[in-house]
């Protein structure tokens, strides 16, 4: 029994086309990380001192 070759099939074409669309695909996932981490931060400081603060700011 002889081993098949598994490239025997292959296309340069499409393992180009699977590696730009993979390329693609990690870069969204890498914004949508960053939109979320933006959406979730959460500043340091005490909530509730920034709120006198603020309100002292706007007198």
């Amino acid at each position: 029994m002889s081993e098949m070759d598994s490239d025997v099939n292959e296309d340069r074409n499409r393992e180009r086309q699977l590696d730009q669309s993979f390329e693609v695909w990690y870069k969204q996932m890498e914004n949508q990380i960053q939109q979320q981490e933006g959406i979730t931060r959460v500043s340091d400081e005490n909530v509730f001192e920034a709120a006198v603060d603020m309100d002292a700011e706007s007198e």
